[in-house]
């Protein structure tokens, strides 16, 4: 399916959003009792001299990917490694996307911006969303949930000075809950966003005129979970699966930094910080996403508490994996790591990985 970011619209300022994205589906694979989850790389192919992945997550066994990171070199708004890749079941129904950066300029003096910059402004990470989702089918908003240790993280890079010319700095992250019509069929999508935006305003233009005022932004990190409406629910265990084991390869990432540290003086702590926001922040931010669509189920009274605990529980165990341990659907009778480092949870109590995985596998043990 084409989740939220990827529907053509008619905006002249959301036409100029990247079309090519960022994509992982999870749903559930095998029979309703089974799950069967495989280890996925995202990977950087061209960035440094040898392929390396940036990071690394859970999917089910049975989806096909595509994609990995990409460098725009020329970029203004959206230079540097982005992240655009994909992985969907036989028939798209749901996704998750992580989708490139998306940059903005706009000027009181209507400067020409660079091609890849959308030419608006945005004060905040939903109302750049509520712009996009405005031009969709019956698009709307219909809950926005933030993480306070995420804007506690991300808030570090806030500053303000007043005086002449006035500026100011900030950054968001939200969790978005959108609805909207694709193909006549009823769609939902919980998006994630981390967004820093920069305003300055100078008292005169060269000494007349009126005041010129400057802005400019970015997302970063864009997160969807998109499934239909009437079945997201039978997709939250792997959107969990997804967020709760998704990891950015320490490597790849100090790579980066030292990328950054070769940049000029004036954008060095700038992308120091951000940089470290991104590494550190990627799995909260994930997390919102689900945590905000539980929230408005539970007040809308869609889900019994016993059915809630079930869906976003989860359990923790013992793996053959570089930290040592995984997360898995919480729910089942057993769980399974099979010889090509795949993984099943399955309440099929005679479950035997030589017969029913077709290879041997070791059973895992929950952490205490």
């Amino acid at each position: 399916m084409k989740g939220l970011l990827t529907c053509r619209c008619s905006s002249n300022v959301i036409a100029k959003i990247p079309s090519l994205l960022f994509f992982m589906t999870l749903s559930l694979s095998a029979t309703a009792d089974t799950l069967k989850l495989k280890a996925v790389k995202i990977m950087d192919p061209t960035g440094f001299a040898s392929p390396l992945w940036a990071s690394s997550s859970l999917i089910p066994a049975d989806w096909v990917s595509e994609g990995g990171v990409i460098w725009n070199i020329n970029g203004d708004c959206s230079g540097g490694p982005q992240m655009q890749w994909s992985a969907k079941t036989s028939d798209g129904k749901a996704s998750i996307g992580i989708y490139p950066t998306v940059g903005w300029r706009m000027s009181s003096m209507a400067i020409p911006v660079p091609q890849d910059c959308l030419n608006a402004n945005f004060n905040s990470s939903d109302e750049f969303l509520s712009a996009y989702t405005s031009s969709l089918e019956d698009g709307k908003v219909v809950d926005v949930q933030r993480n306070p240790d995420v804007m506690k993280m991300v808030s570090a890079m806030n500053s303000e000075f007043h005086g002449d010319p006035y500026s100011k700095f900030w950054g968001d992250a939200a969790s978005v809950t959108v609805e909207y019509t694709l193909e006549s069929v009823p769609q939902m999508s919980v998006v994630n966003i981390m967004t820093f935006h920069s305003y300055t305003k100078s008292g005169h233009t060269m000494g007349m005129g009126p005041p010129l005022e400057m802005a400019y932004g970015a997302a970063y990190f864009m997160v969807e979970f998109a499934a239909p409406k009437s079945e997201f629910i039978n997709w939250v265990p792997s959107f969990l699966a997804f967020e709760r084991n998704y990891r950015i390869n320490p490597e790849w990432q100090a790579r980066i930094n030292k990328m950054n540290r070769r940049m000029s003086k004036d954008n060095l702590e700038t992308s120091r910080k951000i940089s470290q926001i991104n590494s550190k922040a990627s799995q909260e931010i994930s997390a919102m996403s689900m945590d905000s669509w539980r929230k408005k189920q539970a007040s809308d009274n869609y889900l019994s508490r016993e059915t809630t605990e079930a869906i976003f529980g989860e359990e923790t165990y013992s793996a053959d994996t570089p930290s040592g341990q995984i997360s898995l659907p919480f729910g089942y009778d057993q769980a399974w790591q099979l010889d090509d480092g795949s993984f099943v949870v399955t309440d099929d109590r005679f479950f035997e990985p030589t017969k029913d995985a077709g290879q041997g596998g070791s059973l895992l043990k929950p952490l205490p």
